[in-house]
């Protein structure tokens, strides 16, 4: 577009405006300048990039009259960490020292991290939601802070895309978790985490 017919459009644009506010008449005249710009090859159209796809992954966390118990059998409430993850690589190094501390935890995970946040869940309670994912996430872990944690049973990492289908079902005991749904990072380890057999709280 010529810049004689830019001038000529504003000076058009900006007295039918006289009856809005001054903002408003500048907006009018800036939008007509940056249309003869782009026109005109000065100027590119505004970029903005695509808002990731998110996707929800229904979850479920169940807590029975045991959940976190002390040595004297006294149920107690449990903190349970919710990770979303690029990779399980380093959250299958985790440790469960690390992951009582959010700067060891972070130093530990590193870029594999998105996301972390924290859940208080009672005992005798079922908690129902949905955690909204983003594409750049494949792995959604579960820590939970258990008093007397079993070896190897206080976090599960599960495969975000392959649960998106079932959804995560878990269910957290004295020392340990179970899961009823939920496809895990390392199918390997599915058919022991289903159950409670050969678990023993430190």
């Amino acid at each position: 577009m010529p810049v004689s017919l830019l001038a000529a459009l504003t000076a058009i644009l900006i007295p039918l405006a006289a009856g809005c506010s001054t903002v408003s008449a500048l907006q009018i005249a800036g939008t007509v300048a940056g249309v003869a710009l782009e026109a005109a090859g000065l100027k590119k159209a505004d970029e903005r990039p695509a808002a990731e796809t998110v996707h929800p992954v229904a979850m479920t966390f169940s807590t029975g009259p045991a959940t976190n118990a002390t040595r004297n059998g006294e149920a107690l409430a449990l903190v349970v960490r919710i990770y979303q993850l690029r990779s399980n690589t380093a959250f299958a190094r985790l440790t469960y020292a690390q992951a009582s501390t959010p700067e060891a935890e972070r130093g530990a995970l590193q870029d594999d991290l998105v996301t972390v946040r924290e859940l208080t869940l009672l005992p005798g309670k079922t908690y129902r939601f949905e955690e909204q994912v983003p594409d750049q996430v494949k792995v959604i872990g579960v820590a939970a802070q258990f008093h007397h944690p079993a070896a190897n049973r206080w976090k599960l990492a599960f495969d975000r895309e392959a649960s998106q289908k079932t959804g995560i079902a878990i269910a957290f005991h004295a020392c340990a978790m179970t899961t009823g749904t939920g496809e895990l990072a390392q199918p390997a380890t599915t058919a022991s985490v289903r159950s409670l057999s050969g678990v023993r709280c430190t």
